[in-house]
């Protein structure tokens, strides 16, 4: 009405991701984002396959429904691609969660920049808290990597892909949710620490003296 277009949405019952992880104090299981996420990729995988992007996945745009299953809600940033865009008015910026290439307003947007976002809403799942904004990641990186932050708490493959991710430069995170995807699931184990082989060696000798 009134040449207005109106974005009609099912109501779903259930809570958002970001009202749960206030409830639960952040810090979620690895089993839960193992349950909640990669049914997520998969409507990812979808939105991609029709060209389109969200260009606003975070904890708010989750929707966690009665049985557990989740939905990625809000369309109201979606694009088409691919394109490069001459200029981005309006563009919706969550700081945390949005890429850089999403703050500049020649920015070239793609899949990249979802995973981004996706990789930012996993790290707040276990951090508790929103990442540093991409911007001044950009200028000046504070984020402590999660395979360092979060060691010996998640899976060491987990916390690689959320780190790939959330690469400031889009042209080195994963390009697609099927190669983001296959980082996920992948079985990485963690590195021993330097020392510790010449510790067990030491210890071998002190216990035979």
């Amino acid at each position: 009405a009134n040449n207005t277009v109106y974005m009609v949405m099912e109501y779903q019952e259930g809570r958002n991701l970001q009202q749960y992880l206030k409830e639960r104090g952040g810090r979620l299981s690895e089993r839960f984002l193992r349950t909640v996420f990669p049914p997520l990729l998969d409507g990812l995988e979808t939105i991609h396959g029709n060209e389109l992007l969200h260009l606003d996945i975070k904890p708010g745009n989750i929707h966690i429904r009665p049985g557990g299953s989740p939905l990625l809600l809000d369309f109201g940033a979606v694009h088409g691609f691919p394109q490069a865009r001459q200029s981005q008015p309006g563009q919706v910026v969550s700081p945390g969660f949005s890429p850089y290439e999403q703050y500049e307003t020649n920015g070239y947007v793609g899949p990249w920049s979802d995973i981004y976002a996706f990789g930012a809403t996993m790290r707040a799942c276990i951090e508790g808290k929103p990442p540093p904004p991409a911007r001044e990641r950009y200028m000046r990186e504070t984020m402590k990597p999660a395979k360092q932050a979060f060691r010996g708490q998640y899976a060491y493959g987990l916390l690689c892909a959320i780190d790939w991710a959330m690469e400031v430069d889009p042209l080195l995170r994963p390009q697609s949710v099927a190669e983001f995807r296959e980082a996920l699931l992948k079985d990485v184990e963690e590195p021993e620490a330097p020392d510790s082989t010449l510790g067990r060696l030491v210890g071998s000798l002190w216990n035979r003296g």
